[in-house]
């Protein structure tokens, strides 16, 4: 009797009582067989046997939140229709795939259409939480391998905003329609004819808004297209305060040069006398389509510039102000060697090498000095760095300077300033835009820094007369002023450094 009743006992624990109820809250995007079989067994204590190969099988969105519930009802709601049969064994719940399809996989065909009913060719089609997918053939027909229970198909497409839709388990078919993006197909670009749809354009033409422009932090509207338009290459090849860069558009086109047409609002100009903060949108016409408006002018392509206009406020006027202050700095280290020992060993060892003699004058006792001095940052009284020997029968000066040549003609960080304010408004009659800015950029000198002060100005009125009347005034300003060292200060900072720094950058 007490055996068997050890027996029964057993028994009864080793089989799962089906009168118990858990408590389970899972929620998870994406899940797999994996993911939801440890959830479940920290929240129940129930263990889960499966292959190797469901580790990581998908069971798409998986939504439960039960209380009191039998062990059956979890499972049922969780994995039927997924692909995933269960069976219960011992204290254990044993996964394999369902027997239902190739494998836990069924075939999902479908139909991707525009809103006209037509069909959409070369959609993308993927599933949810799979890899892979289908491409839509010409009547936009697909047909994939899917595994089974409920899933999410999304289609993409240019041109088209994309779109997501649940398909049930019990689905082998799903029809989709495509809304046009119409963010992109209304989009228009100006031309030399006028603004057109950028979807009906057959030419390369690249467009940058103003909201492209406004946070590049650059002097001038060419260095601001620097890396916003595929094929353009803007060349900067001095760093003179207002040096204009040069651009190419698609490479050298003749052996004689050549630059890009350039055209504000419709008249002939020049890009770095553009105020920025004026601009509403550029358009770059890089093939043979431009010669085809504007002729043999344009064969190394147009840059159409559109400046903004006013626009109907109900007579409330928009004020915009824009201030930069900041300075520009060299990309390479100026930490040169400035130590007087060894800028006349380094410039005797290399000149002696290639001449056969030394390049400077110092003898061994001058090369002691400059060691004793070689440390010193700021002259020591003890040790001066420029004393008066006999050399030749004549008084003449040694120098044992460590001066740091470089930075005692030249600036590291050069200021510049950058402000502006417009004025906006209008109304259903009259619009009008006007803005004036300010630019100013600081050379490299440190002595009587060059300096270069920009003004400009834009005036820009509409007033319709009538219906079929309309007078506009565009008007623009601008004035520039540099100020150079001159010819005697720069080559005395030359000659400076040409006499006293060596080989000390």
């Amino acid at each position: 009797m007490l055996l068997s009743g050890l027996v029964s006992q057993f028994s009864a624990s080793a089989a799962p009582n089906a009168q118990k109820t858990y408590d389970v809250s899972i929620t998870e995007r994406n899940a797999t067989v994996k993911g939801i079989a440890d959830a479940l067994t920290r929240q129940t204590g129930i263990l889960f046997s499966y292959d190797a190969d469901m580790t990581g099988m998908s069971l798409g969105d998986v939504s439960v939140n039960r209380k009191n519930v039998g062990l059956n009802t979890i499972l049922d709601e969780i994995f039927v229709n997924k692909g995933v049969a269960y069976s219960i064994v011992g204290e254990t719940v044993v996964l394999s795939r369902s027997k239902s399809g190739q494998g836990g996989k069924r075939t999902l065909s479908g139909l991707v259409n525009d809103a006209s009913g037509l069909p959409v060719p070369g959609a993308a089609v993927t599933i949810a939480g799979q890899s892979g997918g289908t491409v839509t053939d010409g009547s936009g027909k697909f047909s994939m391998s899917a595994p089974d229970g409920d899933l999410t198909v999304t289609v993409q497409c240019l041109g088209y905003v994309d779109k997501s839709q649940a398909v049930s388990a019990a689905s082998d078919h799903i029809d989709i329609t495509l809304d046009e993006n119409t963010l992109s197909i209304e989009e228009t670009v100006v031309v030399g004819y006028g603004v057109q749809k950028k979807v009906n354009l057959t030419g390369a033409i690249s467009t940058v808004s103003s909201d492209n422009l406004e946070n590049r932090a650059s002097p001038t509207l060419t260095h601001m297209l620097q890396g916003s338009v595929p094929g353009l290459n803007v060349t900067t090849s001095s760093g003179r305060p207002g040096n204009s860069a040069s651009i190419n558009i698609r490479g050298i086109n003749s052996i004689n040069g050549g630059n890009p047409l350039v055209l504000i609002d419709g008249a002939e100009g020049d890009l770095s006398r553009v105020n920025p903060a004026d601009v509403e949108s550029v358009s770059v016409i890089k093939d043979a389509s431009a010669a085809a408006i504007y002729g043999a002018r344009a064969s190394f392509g147009v840059i159409l510039v559109t400046t903004k206009n006013g626009s109907v406020a109900d007579g409330t006027a928009t004020v915009r102000v824009n201030s930069r202050i900041g300075w520009e700095e060299p990309t390479t280290s100026t930490n040169y060697e400035t130590r007087g020992y060894y800028s006349v060993y380094l410039n005797d060892l290399f000149y002696r090498a290639h001449n056969g003699t030394n390049y400077s004058f110092y003898t061994q006792t001058d090369m002691q000095e400059l060691w004793a001095r070689v440390n010193d940052k700021t002259e020591n009284p003890a040790r001066p760095w420029v004393v008066i020997d006999q050399r030749d029968g004549k008084d003449t000066y040694v120098y044992y300077a460590n001066t740091d040549w470089y930075h005692e003609l030249f600036r590291d960080r050069r200021p510049n300033q950058q402000h502006s304010v417009s004025l906006s408004g209008g109304n259903s009659h009259v619009k009008y835009f006007l803005s004036g800015s300010y630019n100013r950029e600081e050379g490299i000198f440190r002595r009587n820094t060059d300096k270069l002060d920009k003004y400009s100005f834009r005036s820009k009125i509409s007033f319709d007369i009538n219906k079929w009347l309309n007078l506009s005034n565009n008007t623009s300003y601008y004035k520039s002023r540099y100020r150079y060292p001159g010819p005697s200060d720069v080559n005395t900072a030359f000659s400076l450094m040409t006499v006293h720094a060596l080989a000390s950058y």
